[in-house]
């Protein structure tokens, strides 16, 4: 989809921190995380089991929890720290990714500071109706290649907003976009360091719904028919499956996504939202609340959700945020 971005109050997940180790406990109604408590470490840290409280806000927008603290830790737990950005490089989503550009440096300055046992590693896949693994899969050189492709990602968008991947024959027509595809392949195509000894973390950055297989996963037929034809660009993998992969893999999916869009509708449209993205889709389904049924992709792999159109507001940063959900999962328990 060719968009841009919106907003909607923010807050982060909730970290409790109890003084009784080796018992899951239940926070706001959900099944906690527990961290892996380490000999002479300090107090166990719950992590909620969805960061979705029941019942909204009175204006119907699904409010995240508070922001998360960082866990009591005595040091004695440190791990090696994996991220993949899987990024929508549609051509609504510069300014997102500029911002990106800007701020993943802050993300490597705090993990310099945390004296890990091994330099960060970071990695890249990027999607639109299609997704690719960048580097061939290996970790950049450092935070500096990272923002140079990024750069080319960027100018490429600029220069194509319509763009596609990997050889696709036609202009990116429909206004959702293949995020489930995108986590796949960094589930599957990455090289991730061993699991246990490393915190494997995805950041996934979109403004769209997502297919899932031949569906949107909005549910409005708005979003497949905006050309006069029905599209052929479907995923490879449902979401199921792809949530299925990534938890084998035992991966953190952390995601910045918008709630509403879908094509223009001739509504007052906020900044965020720019001439490509409407208002009266809601392209949140998967992200912050359930998708058929099911729990979120964040909710699913112990993540968190934010929504893209507060840093396009500068409500928020990229950084902080992602700051915090490593401090807060380092040395954690992939849910069960």
């Amino acid at each position: 989809m060719r968009r841009t971005l919106k907003f909607v109050p923010f807050l982060l997940p909730l970290l409790v921190v109890c003084t009784a180790c080796g018992s899951e406990k239940t926070v706001g109604g959900g099944r906690g995380f527990v961290q892996q408590p380490a000999a002479g470490s300090g107090p166990v840290v719950v992590l909620p089991a969805s960061n979705v409280p029941a019942g909204g806000n009175p204006e119907g927008n699904i409010l995240l929890p508070p922001p998360m603290a960082a866990p009591a830790t005595d040091g004695t737990c440190n791990q090696d720290v994996d991220i993949v950005f899987v990024l929508d490089v549609s051509g609504s989503m510069i300014p997102p990714l500029s911002t990106l550009e800007r701020e993943v440096s802050l993300v490597d300055q705090a993990l310099q500071t945390k004296n890990l046992p091994n330099p960060p590693h970071y990695g890249l896949v990027v999607f639109v109706d299609s997704a690719q693994t960048l580097n061939g899969g290996m970790p950049y050189a450092g935070v500096d290649a990272l923002k140079a492709e990024l750069r080319t990602q960027i100018s490429t968008t600029q220069g194509d907003p319509s763009r596609q991947l990997g050889g696709a024959a036609s202009d990116n027509l429909t206004w959702p976009e293949n995020a489930l595809d995108g986590l796949w392949a960094a589930a599957t195509e990455y090289k991730w360091r061993e699991p246990g000894k490393t915190l494997r973390t995805i950041i996934l950055i979109t403004d769209a719904s997502f297919w899932d297989l031949t569906k949107a996963s909005s549910g409005h037929m708005s979003e497949l028919n905006t050309s006069g034809f029905f599209p052929t660009h479907v995923s490879k993998h449902g979401y199921d499956e792809t949530i299925a992969q990534v938890r084998m893999q035992q991966i953190w999916v952390n995601t910045f996504a918008a709630k509403t869009g879908g094509p223009p509708d001739g509504m007052m449209s906020p900044p965020s939202h720019g001439d490509f993205r409407g208002t009266t889709v809601n392209v949140g389904v998967g992200y912050f609340e359930p998708y058929a049924g099911k729990p979120s992709l964040a909710d699913a792999t112990g993540g968190a959700a934010w929504n893209i159109d507060d840093v396009f507001d500068m409500k928020i940063s990229l950084a902080t945020p992602i700051n915090e959900s490593i401090e807060a999962r380092q040395c954690a328990v992939y849910p069960q």
